[in-house]
């Protein structure tokens, strides 16, 4: 069956499809090959927002970055450049999920904050937390490695175990395989 979609640019584009048909108004057909290429140049201008954020993309992830000597102006000053991405968003018919979206403040180990304002996107207090992923490193606030290592070391010991318990039921090519897997994907 022959059906047509509207694609982003609002161009019409003609695909076979095997099952039923179903109408793409918006985005690329879900497992499409060039799915992620063609997001990665629908949001390539995002980093023209603002002049006072820095960002890193990467696939689907977006890390904004500032720095500031006052807490309080940063907070303030990242809640406003938040407003201006927010509409970007809903400009580009894309969505945020705030349930993912969180925030560090990076101080040293030394130094505690006890009062850090609210960072808001369209009236949504944005999560601050101690740790989270950097393109699967685990970064804290105090930029040490101690998470990263304990989530290794948590890794490794599990993966261990499994070994020490299959290595004796198992044919020996097969305990190889999937020490093989295990060092290939890093489960």
């Amino acid at each position: 069956m022959v059906s047509e979609a509207t694609a982003l640019t609002g161009l019409t584009v003609t695909y076979v499809c095997l099952n039923d048909m179903l109408c793409v108004n918006c985005g690329v057909p879900p497992g499409s090959i060039l799915g992620p290429r063609l997001f990665i140049i629908y949001v390539n201008d995002i980093v023209n927002i603002s002049n006072i954020l820095q960002m890193i993309l990467f696939a689907d992830d977006t890390n904004i970055f500032v720095s500031g000597p006052n807490i309080n102006e940063l907070c303030l000053s990242m809640t406003t450049e938040l407003s201006k991405l927010s509409q970007w968003f809903k400009l580009n018919k894309l969505s945020l999920n705030i349930k993912k979206t969180n925030f560090i403040v990076f101080k040293p180990k030394t130094k505690s904050l006890t009062d850090v304002p609210n960072v808001l996107i369209d009236g949504y207090a944005v999560n601050k937390v101690e740790s989270s992923r950097f393109l699967g490193v685990v970064i804290n606030s105090s930029l040490d490695w101690n998470n990263h290592i304990n989530l290794i070391n948590s890794k490794v010991s599990k993966t261990i175990g499994i070994l020490k318990y299959v290595k004796n039921k198992l044919p020996e090519m097969l305990v190889l395989y999937f020490m093989n897997i295990v060092t290939l994907y890093g489960l």
